[in-house]
């Protein structure tokens, strides 16, 4: 009886020791599964702040290639327009070329008007002794004293 009471207490004792021990186990492995759990989130704020990043840079890439073909475009017709093409203007059935100082300002207007500048789709023009406004988008002149086109 008293053998098997002893017997009885160090089986109780042993399966204390185990329990414990398996509880220190799961409570290690719960650690190591928080851990986890953050070093996770940790990769992925840092994935989503490099995601951001990259974003940004192709963003800046992308209008920054946008205004490089605007100049592009924008040279292309300057050295066109700078060849000799002359503006000209359309007086007693025959066309006219604008005065020097009208071209350059007609060429000027034309270029800002290509580049999208807001407010410049119309410009107003003197030569020859005439005030006429352009309509770039309408590619057409008006004479501004006799409102004729």
């Amino acid at each position: 009886d008293t053998l098997s009471k002893q017997l009885a207490a160090e089986t109780q004792k042993r399966q204390r020791a185990e329990m414990l021990c398996l509880q220190e186990q799961l409570s290690a492995m719960a650690r190591k599964c928080e851990e986890l759990l953050v070093e996770n989130e940790n990769h992925k704020a840092c994935d989503q702040d490099q995601l951001a990043i990259l974003q940004d840079v192709l963003e800046t890439v992308t209008v920054e290639k946008d205004e490089l073909q605007a100049q592009l475009q924008t040279q292309n017709s300057g050295s066109a327009l700078r060849r000799g093409v002359t503006w000209q203007y359309y007086m007693d059935g025959r066309w006219e070329e604008f005065t020097p100082e009208a071209n350059e300002h007609m060429l000027q207007a034309y270029l800002d008007y290509v580049r999208e500048i807001p407010g410049t789709q119309f410009v107003t023009i003197s030569s020859g002794g005439v005030d006429r406004q352009v309509d770039f988008k309408l590619m057409q002149q008006m004479h501004l004293r006799t409102g004729k086109t």
